[in-house]
């Protein structure tokens, strides 16, 4: 009898233990990593899988460019700009359906500057003078939402449940509930050259997610505002509270400033590092950064704690140039990312024998663009 109780509380323990170890490592609040200490890294120590998608081609929907690309589990949404249409297509490549409601009408939409998918497939696209065209996840339309006249300009759309988040390129937030239409308005930064509050802001399974410009804070963005989540310390490589103070002092807003970003970061400049992004997956906390005027990746593994820092994979890819949605890294050739560096992300050791079904497509001149999916590891 006291055998079976004593093996009781050994294995009520060792549960405990293991349930202690899982918050910890779902709940780390400060992710500490060293810029220096490289690690090589090859994309299949992040990812799972790699899918070459060849979106169906046909008049009925053919894209010019791909301006966004979100992904939903098997569904890929698509908006060209150029032809103000949006389209949806399977994984597998095969089409769904076309939203082409550009127009004066009432139902009709005159520019979308950006678009969100809900978790129950649902699409809204939106207006940058503040109008919210809601679809089914058909391609069904099925409101104009007129949101209240209180950004200077509205830039990006992020829908969770019944919250909307907007925001603007003048570094403010609209919080707005579909459920009863109130709202509320917060102050992200001050509007500056170079530095911009859009393309900031990712999904983490039901939470809005948005990366500070020069602290490393990950923000969860709530009705109440904005409240911090967990944070990056890079250790020596933080930029000091005395340097942001003297940048955000000396850059003000200028429409006739050239200045880029890399003017202000790199050794001798103000910012030791910057972000560009960070998201999260089911297995990975990443920051895809600016250090020593090269790109650098971060990966932070939240199950066994190891962290993945380097500039390129073996394979001699980036993925800076991708897009970060649903657990998975989309690539598809943007015209405007060809620069002075070398921007590689497609190469054939990570393809094999996909790699000539990839060049054949993207050769093929009247042949939809073709979308790479990189699975991350679970």
């Amino acid at each position: 009898m006291n055998t079976i109780k004593y093996l009781t509380i050994i294995i009520l323990a060792f549960l405990s233990v293991q349930c202690c170890e899982k918050n910890i490592q779902g709940n780390e609040k400060r992710i500490t990593i060293d810029l220096e200490e490289r690690t090589e890294t090859s994309v299949f120590d992040l990812t799972d899988s790699i899918t070459v998608v060849p979106l169906h081609t046909s008049d009925s929907c053919l894209i010019a460019t791909i301006n966004q690309i979100e992904k939903k589990k098997d569904t890929l949404y698509i908006y060209d700009m150029l032809q103000s249409a949006f389209f949806c297509f399977k994984t597998n490549g095969s089409y769904l359906f076309k939203i082409s409601d550009k127009g004066n009408g009432p139902e009709e939409y005159q520019h979308i500057e950006h678009f969100s998918v809900s978790e129950t497939g649902e699409i809204f696209l939106l207006e940058p003078w503040g109008n919210i065209y809601q679809y089914s996840n058909k391609g069904v339309f099925k409101q104009k939402i007129k949101l209240p006249h209180v950004l200077e300009s509205y830039n990006e759309i992020y829908v969770r449940g019944n919250s909307i988040i907007i925001i603007s390129v003048s570094g403010d937030i609209l919080y707005y509930s579909l459920s009863d239409g109130t709202y509320q308005c917060f102050h992200l930064y001050e509007r500056m050259n170079a530095f911009f509050p859009i393309k900031r802001t990712s999904i983490y399974n039901d939470s809005i997610m948005n990366v500070s410009l020069f602290d490393n804070q990950i923000y969860k963005i709530t009705q109440e505002g904005l409240i911090p989540s967990w944070s990056w310390d890079f250790k020596d490589n933080n930029n000091s509270e005395q340097n942001i103070k003297k940048l955000t002092s000396r850059i003000t807003y200028n429409p006739n400033d050239k200045s880029v970003l890399t003017d202000y970061v790199g050794k001798g400049k103000p910012l030791k590092q910057f972000i560009y992004t960070s998201c999260e997956s089911n297995r990975f906390k990443i920051a895809l950064m600016e250090y020593n005027n090269s790109f650098l990746h971060v990966f932070h593994d939240k199950t066994n704690h190891k962290n993945w820092v380097f500039k390129r994979t073996k394979e001699n890819t980036i993925f800076h140039t991708c897009t970060y949605t649903d657990n998975t890294f989309i690539y598809y050739d943007q015209p405007f990312t060809r620069g002075w560096r070398n921007l590689t992300c497609i190469t054939e050791e990570i393809l094999g024998e996909k790699y000539n079904v990839y060049t054949n497509l993207k050769n093929d001149s009247d042949s939809n663009p073709t979308v790479i999916l990189f699975h991350l590891k679970e």
